[in-house]
């Protein structure tokens, strides 16, 4: 392996079944990650970020040399298999929604009590009543 395209996609292809897979892994389109393989682009600070996150050697990754895992492969994080993405994903869009909705019925609940205060002021002004003090 001589470029870093070839290390690239020799080291997904080890610690995942399908490139679309490290492609999500590494939250990019599968055609980012082919313009990688392909020496079309090179992974640059976020990108190798990234894969040191994975548990790539950048050093390996960029020259050759030295280990190709930053880690112990038994020690390296992995992300969820895809199944378990999908349900990690939905779990974070149901709480976002629950936070959403909380937030939503709070901003309700407040506009139901200012209106209350206002037909009670418009009740009070229309019959006389008024709340300020008496000289």
């Amino acid at each position: 392996m001589t470029t870093v395209g070839e290390r690239l996609s020799y080291w997904g292809k080890i610690n995942y079944p399908r490139a679309k897979d490290f492609a999500t892994a590494l939250e990019i389109p599968a055609s980012a990650l082919s313009a990688y393989y392909n020496n079309n682009r090179k992974p640059g600070t976020m990108m190798q970020a990234k894969l040191r996150k994975l548990g790539c050697n950048i050093e390996w990754l960029m020259t050759g040399e030295g280990e190709m895992n930053s880690t112990p492969p038994a020690a390296t994080v992995l992300p969820a298999p895809i199944e378990n993405q999908f349900a990690i994903e939905a779990t974070k869009f149901i709480d976002f929604m629950k936070e959403t909705y909380e937030a939503r019925l709070a901003d309700k609940e407040e506009i139901i009590q200012l209106l209350k205060q206002q037909v009670a002021d418009k009740s009070q002004s229309d019959s006389g009543v008024t709340n300020s003090p008496s000289p």
